[in-house]
């Protein structure tokens, strides 16, 4: 009897080092997902372009078709250019895009130039 007795307080005192821990784990781990939240907040981080988030290229209707055609204009490589535009060119002419292909490249190109 006495050895029973003595087993269930190992196994309580073995649950109870269990769950603290546990606890203690999920606390600092809600500590550095919180704090790393704060960090992603913040407006400045390296070395990225600023004009890749702004809101000259962000704002509309159509956020895919501003991006590309902004990609499209960012590109250096011949080839690459020809072939993002016309995947964009038949892409407008099927009606993927919620604005105007044509009016959205002239707006995209004002912006772009500006910069």
């Amino acid at each position: 009897m006495l050895n029973r007795i003595n087993s269930r307080r190992g196994q309580i005192g073995e649950t109870v080092t269990w769950v603290v821990a546990t606890i203690v784990i999920v606390v600092v781990l809600m500590f550095f997902i919180f704090g790393a939240s704060l960090l992603g907040n913040t407006k400045s981080v390296g070395d990225f372009k600023d004009s890749l988030f702004s809101s000259s290229v962000s704002f509309g209707e159509d956020l895919f078709l501003k991006k590309s055609i902004y990609t499209y204009l960012e590109t250096k490589a011949e080839f690459s250019r020809k072939k993002i535009d016309a995947d964009l060119e038949q892409k407008s002419q099927k009606g993927f895009f919620k604005d105007e292909y044509n009016e959205t490249l002239i707006e995209v190109r004002r912006i772009h130039s500006l910069k």
